[in-house]
């Protein structure tokens, strides 16, 4: 039996850039039943026009929502195996402050549609989702901040990033 060997793409940061041909590509990559996890605080209009094409009822697509809190963030799996919340912050010059917290709004996750939360900021917001496409799916992910040297250095919040890179399958790994 022969077995078809997975991908998987890897972007981390602010904000994807993408312009029509890399869309178009990055599209094909997954819909021929690879993976893309996508962290950032925003994510490309272009591409969620394809990913979020059959919409909820009166529910269009207007990138991430934010919330600005100035304490820690608790933040989960919806996997059994992860256990509890684990706690992010952002520091400046070694003092907590204000933040942006990306989610995804929860109208945008109904019965009829397939893409599924993963995770959640605070227990209600979702910062981590599962969009399928053709035969394979985009992980969308809106906390690249617990991707930061400073959380991988942490042992509970670098638990948590492993939680999510967890959701990639075994195969070769495109880090952008």
């Amino acid at each position: 039996l022969d077995s078809v060997r997975q991908s998987s793409y890897v972007f981390v940061g602010e904000g994807l850039f993408l312009d029509s041909l890399s869309t178009a590509h990055l599209l094909a990559f997954v819909a021929a039943g690879n993976t893309a996890l996508l962290s950032s605080k925003t994510i490309p209009f272009d591409l969620m026009f394809h990913l979020y094409y059959e919409e909820c009822a009166d529910q269009e697509w207007n990138d991430y929502e934010k919330t600005t809190r100035p304490d820690p963030v608790r933040v989960a799996l919806t996997a059994p195996w992860f256990g509890r919340a684990v706690p992010l912050h952002y520091a400046r010059q070694n003092e907590v402050s204000t933040y942006d917290w990306n989610y995804i709004e929860s109208a945008f996750f109904c019965e009829n549609l397939p893409q599924r939360p993963l995770g959640y900021l605070n227990d209600s917001l979702v910062n981590f989702a599962a969009f399928p496409y053709g035969k394979g799916r985009f992980l969308l992910h809106s906390t690249p901040i617990a991707f930061s040297n400073y959380h991988l250095l942490r042992a509970e919040s670098r638990r948590y990033a492993e939680g999510v890179l967890a959701h990639l399958p075994q195969g070769d790994i495109y880090w952008d």
